[in-house]
């Protein structure tokens, strides 16, 4: 421009996944994931992207687009609100994740040997609390994570129920009252943890980078990384913290 003159103009197209990316929807006993991959792909690191409280695979669908574009195989699961699964976020099965890393190592394009979960806020809290038990992935990005099995949602309520179950049983989880969550507010002060309800990572292994906010406003994010960072026993663990209410991605 140059004043109010066009002086030259071009036009490109962004596409937001690589045209050569193809998908399949696949549907297991636990789990509706949709797959994305290149057709020319060769034994190709994979990632499985798990989102969070807002069900469906939308989220998960966008993340698993990007990152698709960028040299992965991509399966975005969906473990709640869509038909033949949960209706809510209550009682979900650790399964949905084991059955997903099963059928991605069985896929012929797939590195076996190089594959990684990606969750973010209670999609993370269900990838830490499934890997505490399984621990077999070769790294772990979680973005807002927690550091406890918080108690389940339904609707717009708390389930009486944990978020997760193992083999059909009920996980220990950190029940919500409203007076701890008035407690924290009024008094800036965190929520006391319930002992029973930590995630105990002391037995992992897997690489893990972590994401978070500062100033989160779902959870205290930036705690739980903390935490997460002062108990684990492995090999190498990194973090970002974000002075912003959002880590998108």
């Amino acid at each position: 421009m140059q004043g109010n003159t066009v002086i030259a103009e071009r036009t490109f197209t962004r596409h937001y996944m690589s045209l050569q990316i193809s998908h399949q929807d696949i549907y297991g006993k636990h789990f509706q994931v949709r797959l994305f991959y290149d057709k020319k792909a060769i034994k190709t690191p994979a990632l499985i992207i798990v989102s969070g409280s807002e069900g469906r695979i939308e989220k998960a669908q966008n993340i698993a687009q990007l990152l698709s574009s960028r040299g992965y195989i991509c399966l975005a699961i969906a473990y709640f609100g869509l038909e033949e699964l949960p209706k809510h976020l209550k009682r979900i099965p650790l399964e949905c994740l084991v059955e997903a890393k099963s059928y991605l190592r069985q896929y012929p394009q797939v590195d076996s040997e190089r594959i990684g979960i990606y969750g973010r806020s209670k999609g993370a809290e269900l990838v830490l609390v499934e890997e505490i038990l399984f621990n077999d992935v070769q790294c772990l990005v979680l973005n807002s994570p927690s550091d406890v099995v918080y108690e389940g949602i339904e609707g717009k309520w708390n389930s009486h129920t944990s978020s997760w179950t193992h083999l059909q049983k009920e996980l220990p989880y950190q029940k919500f009252r409203l007076r701890d969550y008035l407690f924290s507010k009024l008094f800036r002060k965190p929520i006391p943890k319930d002992c029973s309800a930590r995630i105990d990572i002391g037995q992992m292994h897997s690489p893990i980078l972590l994401l978070g906010s500062t100033v989160d406003e779902i959870w205290d994010a930036s705690s739980a990384i903390d935490d997460i960072v002062s108990h684990y026993k492995g090999h190498y663990i990194t973090f970002k913290k974000y002075h912003k209410t959002q880590v998108t991605c």
